[in-house]
């Protein structure tokens, strides 16, 4: 079985009553209710979701030839116990909503509106804010 993961960021300028109003209670294209959304599949058997709240995530990688290790706090951390070992973490303030459910194949969040995130690696949202200041430049 698979988990379907889907990471959706809400329009803060969408109007229902403008849709109801105007387009039959539909978006429209100027009128929509998500900014953007990024899904993607786990694959293989997934035995249980493990959460970790108020974790530290180790940003790890490579730059100018030197490799570096940066925590980031304030984080949670779900990792997905099965045939791989699979991480996703995301700033906790600016989770909206989340919809977990391991039998039906569906993990959801939908983050608050107007959160400015980074997305350096698939299933990692990193709020602007609790980025690593080493990075920025």
């Amino acid at each position: 079985m698979s988990l379907t993961c889907r990471f959706i960021m809400p329009n803060e300028e969408y109007s229902q009553e403008y849709a109801d109003e105007n387009h039959n209670g539909e978006e429209s294209d100027d009128n929509y209710k998500l900014l953007w959304e990024d899904e993607f599949n786990f694959t293989g058997k997934i035995d249980s979701i493990e959460l970790s709240k108020d974790s530290v995530y180790h940003l790890q990688g490579e730059r100018g030839g030197e490799t570096f290790n940066l925590p980031v706090e304030n984080m949670k951390i779900w990792n997905l116990i099965g045939d791989n070992q699979n991480q996703i973490a995301i700033s906790s303030e600016v989770i909206e909503k989340e919809n977990i459910d391991l039998e039906k194949g569906v993990f959801e969040i939908t983050f608050k509106e107007m959160s400015v995130l980074t997305n350096l690696i698939p299933g990692v949202y990193i709020n602007i804010t609790d980025f690593p200041k080493e990075l920025v430049s």
